[in-house]
């Protein structure tokens, strides 16, 4: 029931950490003392204690079904190690307008887009004209793409973004350089 990128980030924890480490004993056989051996071995190989709480957090959702499967009677106590609040680096507005006054004329509206309404990398490219709706001021998210594939954004549902001036702009001048580009590639 995940997402693309939650099953290839998922699989490469089981194959680079947990199968290395656990492969070889019955999941009924593991109990927290392994668990706190586990944790010892990637704190001692300097992983972030985030980084192995993504690694604890799909092992504890292995012993979830498994005993949901029937297949182990209970669960072994899984301690998460403790992190720090993730620190935030936005760009300000100086950084932001220099970003975009030295963006490449073709990026810039996408750009000034992402800026004014914080819609990620993969909701940007999956964006349709149907999704514009310029009279009420709205962008409706509906789409992401990940290496190809489309999906829902990541809250799971899509969302309406309100539309600055600003951002609408970049709209039409994105509309405007597509309808040049394809007349130049079409010989027209």
């Amino acid at each position: 029931n995940n997402k693309p990128s939650e099953v290839e980030s998922k699989a490469m924890i089981l194959k680079r950490h947990l199968k290395p480490f656990f492969g070889h004993m019955r999941l009924d056989r593991i109990e927290t003392q392994h668990i706190d051996a586990f944790k010892a071995k990637q704190r001692k190989a300097g992983l972030k204690h985030k980084t192995i709480n993504n690694q604890l957090t799909v092992l504890g959702k292995l012993f979830n079904v498994a005993k949901e499967w029937r297949r182990i009677v209970s669960t072994p106590r899984i301690g998460f190690l403790s992190t720090a609040e993730p620190e935030f680096d936005f760009l300000d507005f100086d950084e932001a307008a220099r970003l975009v006054e030295v963006a490449d004329p073709n990026w810039r509206p996408m750009i000034l887009l992402g800026l004014r309404t914080g819609l990620r990398q993969g909701e940007l490219l999956e964006l349709r004209w149907n999704d514009v709706d310029l009279v009420r001021g709205l962008l409706r998210v509906r789409r992401s793409i990940w290496k190809g594939q489309v999906t829902t954004p990541k809250s799971g549902k899509g969302r309406d973004v309100p539309l600055s001036d600003e951002a609408a702009k970049a709209i039409v001048e994105g509309e405007n350089l597509l309808a040049v580009h394809c007349h130049q590639t079409s010989g027209g």
